[in-house]
């Protein structure tokens, strides 16, 4: 088993093959490229443990629209296999990572506040999971955390409750990763938070909680543990401010657990512990940013201290959030060292080694995109500056390729589902500002770049959806001088929305596949189109062929190994895929319907 380290916040996702977050200062603290993983559908939470013994970094993502897990098995590079999702029918709420059963593979503890109940799933051989154990309580079961309690070497289980009292729950471990009914604690006030540390030197795991008076006022509670896992009266701090979130680690380096606690609406707190249980106010670090949510406590830059990365949400696209970390100088002084733009839909972050170099990455979570992104750590603990690139409003569509022969990939964008853009690469992996290509006349959903017309250099087709009267495949010829020549128009059937382009009849030739998901009442509705190359680059002619209800994406290849590329076409209505094989010509039949998504 490993250790690992979970943050969660707020944001947007930025759109750049470059790094997370802007940085403020000290460009040698960096972490390089990121790699991004599709999840499930508005993805909540993460957290990272060896879920199949190979003792490689992997990931658990709670989804909470798709009411399901998916689980992302590293492959010890910072990248990851395609995920498996493990269905939940409950909408997850926060995941807890431990070793339940000891028997070297991490299990899952999942929150369901909807459903006032935790979840425990055992990791097994062979990677799966066991049959989920269900404990149930009277109200919203809010977050969890995980220690050995009683001395008897299993982990054991604790349950902060946000709604009624008992507001926590301890739950012993009965040597198999079971866990029985619990015993309640009243602590006075909800709960939002807890951790557990040794808080009391007496060689037992005692708790800290964050309690809130129905959110308007909060404090920290401290439960002592009395040895057998039992613990006694809750003892309530003094302090009323809005906190949020705590974690407990030695920060001053004297060997006695100390606290670190987020604000809702500020920055970090420090409390150093004293040894018996009680804890002395140290500073408080940051301005804060509105919505400040979680924060974590990790060896960030290698120095064997412990630093502090908190995250804000954001409130406004003026406010779009922030993850922001504070270096250790070893005495438990911070540093708010660099602070990073996230924005809103990165929801949840979890720190720990993806790619085995003994640095701590991060792996994040976007809502808004059904992602989980990678970034590297080089080992200093910092983040590259990311840098933005502007093209137009509302950016629709995004593809890259070389377009000036120059070696170096440029990006193509389509803003405002009309404005063709392109971003040309500086060749450091910069780019410039964007330059207009030209303006497509309706909606335009996707775009495509190959050479069309044989004259060594790539154009751009871009799809014109006319709104269900008609459709076009549009193509900007490229000059060779960094210009475009101005729109070319080629009819295809209605509402084109995915395109592609492949040489279809082996002449040497690009042509075009566009599928058109029509409009219900139409004469052309739920089809696709194959359009052949005229041997100039044009396209005077196109081919119907009918897919499922409501086409999107296809993809372009050589199916039945003849030598011809055929191609196959998902409809999202009726949950099918099509598969359309080649007849030697660029000719292809009705198609055939291999598949219904269960």
């Amino acid at each position: 088993m490993l250790s690992w380290v979970r943050l969660s916040i707020f944001g947007f996702m930025v759109l750049a093959e470059s790094t997370f977050g802007q940085f403020c200062e000290d460009p040698a603290r960096a972490f390089p490229q990121a790699k991004s993983f599709g999840v499930g559908d508005r993805p909540a939470w993460v957290a990272n443990g060896d879920f199949d013994g190979d003792r490689v970094a992997d990931a658990v993502v709670g989804n909470e629209d798709s009411q399901d897990l998916s689980i992302m098995y590293g492959l010890g590079d910072g990248s990851f296999e395609s995920e498996v999702r493990v269905p939940l029918g409950i909408v997850p709420s926060r995941i807890t990572v431990d070793d339940l059963n000891l028997d070297g593979l991490d299990d899952l503890v999942v929150s369901l506040g909807e459903a006032d109940s935790v979840m425990i799933l055992l990791s097994e051989e062979g990677r799966g999971f066991s049959e989920p154990a269900l404990i149930s309580y009277d109200a919203d079961a809010y977050e969890t955390a995980t220690g050995d309690l009683n001395g008897d070497g299993y982990p054991d289980l604790m349950v902060a409750k946000n709604w009624r009292e008992p507001a926590m729950f301890v739950h012993m471990n009965d040597g198999s990763g079971g866990f029985g009914d619990g015993i309640g604690y009243d602590i006075s006030l909800i709960c939002e938070s807890v951790d557990v540390a040794d808080l009391d030197s007496d060689g037992d795991l005692d708790a800290v909680l964050i309690s809130s008076s129905f959110g308007l006022q909060t404090s920290f509670v401290v439960l002592l543990n009395e040895g057998d896992g039992v613990f006694g009266a809750p003892v309530l701090s003094s302090d009323r401010v809005s906190q949020r979130y705590v974690r407990i680690a030695d920060l001053n380096g004297d060997s006695i657990p100390d606290l670190a606690i987020v604000a809702f609406s500020g920055g970090v707190k420090v409390l150093f512990g004293q040894g018996d249980g009680t804890f002395v106010y140290s500073d408080i670090y940051g301005n804060g940013q509105f919505f400040n949510l979680n924060l974590e406590l990790a060896d960030l830059d290698d120095d064997s201290d412990i630093d502090v990365v908190i995250s804000s949400g954001g409130s406004t696209t003026s406010d779009p959030g922030h993850v922001r970390v504070f270096l250790n100088d070893g005495s438990g002084v911070l540093e708010n060292r660099a602070q990073y733009i996230a924005g809103f839909g990165a929801h949840a972050v979890s720190v720990v080694d993806l790619d085995g170099d003994r640095d701590l990455d991060l792996s994040v979570v976007y809502e808004d995109s059904n992602t989980i992104t990678a970034f590297l750590n080089t080992g200093n603990g910092g983040f590259v500056h990311e840098t933005s690139y502007t093209t137009g409003e509302f950016c629709d569509a995004v593809a890259v390729s070389d377009l000036d022969n120059d070696g170096d990939d440029d990006i193509v964008s389509v803003a405002g589902q009309q404005d063709v853009y392109v971003n040309q690469n500086l060749g450091d992996g910069t780019f410039a500002p964007a330059v207009l290509v030209g303006e497509v006349l309706a909606f335009c959903w996707d775009i495509a770049m190959g050479d069309v017309n044989g004259d060594g250099l790539k154009d751009i087709v871009a799809c014109e959806d006319f709104g269900g009267s008609t459709g076009f495949a549009g193509v900007f010829y490229n000059n060779g001088d960094e210009t475009y020549s101005e729109i070319t128009r080629f009819q295809t059937g209605v509402d084109p929305f995915a395109i592609r382009l492949s040489d279809l009849n082996n002449d040497g030739l690009l042509d075009i596949v566009v599928t058109s998901f029509g409009v219900f009442g139409q004469t052309e509705p739920d089809m696709v189109s194959v359009m052949l190359n005229d041997g100039a680059g044009g396209f005077p002619s196109y081919s119907l062929y009918p897919t499922g209800q409501r086409p999107g994406d296809l993809v372009v290849c050589d199916l039945d190994d003849d030598g011809f590329l055929d191609f196959a076409v998902a409809s999202s209505v009726s949950q099918v895929v099509n598969v359309y094989l080649n007849d030697g010509s660029g000719g292809f039949g009705s198609g055939t319907e291999i598949g219904r998504a269960s």
